[in-house]
């Protein structure tokens, strides 16, 4: 019967492995081989896929800052937080709320995947009636987003 080197598992513990490093190929081989069987079979399958493997996606609770531009020019730093939740098979629903030096507003949006990881929609502000549009480009754990409206722009950088 052949012998197989060390596992991987066994090389920080060689006592403890000692046994399974002279075992013959059957006893630690089928042991590995049944942890690998189902990850290739999710893969095969399509269970789980690059987007899947992004923890949620869009959805759920973000926090960030970046720069607010108001219409008068003056340019304040911003903090947010923003919960993403999905309508439909591409799209969110936003709401988030955003603090600077002068001024904390929430704001309401809805979302559609416009491309792979990009999403386009309006959003509305009820404490000073701006209503505009916003744009939002995941990358992995993180997402730029960009919003325009009554002559304002932002742009926050979000984190899980």
């Amino acid at each position: 019967m052949s012998r197989l080197p060390t596992p991987w598992f066994c090389r920080s513990s060689a006592d403890a492995c000692e046994s399974s490093a002279s075992a013959p190929k059957s006893s630690w081989w089928t042991l590995a081989r049944l942890a690998v069987v189902p990850i290739a079979a999710l893969l095969i399958s399509g269970t789980y896929s690059a987007s899947s493997a992004e923890p949620g996606g869009l959805s759920g609770s973000w926090r960030g800052s970046g720069w607010v531009t108001l219409s008068s020019g003056k340019r304040e730093r911003a903090r947010c937080t923003a919960s993403y939740s999905p309508s439909s098979a591409n799209s969110y629903t936003l709401k988030a709320l955003c603090a600077t030096s002068s001024a904390k507003a929430t704001q309401t949006a809805t979302l559609t995947e416009v491309s792979k990881n990009r999403f386009r929609g309006s959003f509305y502000n009820p404490e000073f009636d701006v209503r505009g549009t916003i744009r939002v480009v995941l990358k992995g754990r993180s997402q730029s987003v960009t919003l325009k409206g009554n002559g304002a722009t932002a742009n926050i950088q979000m984190r899980r």
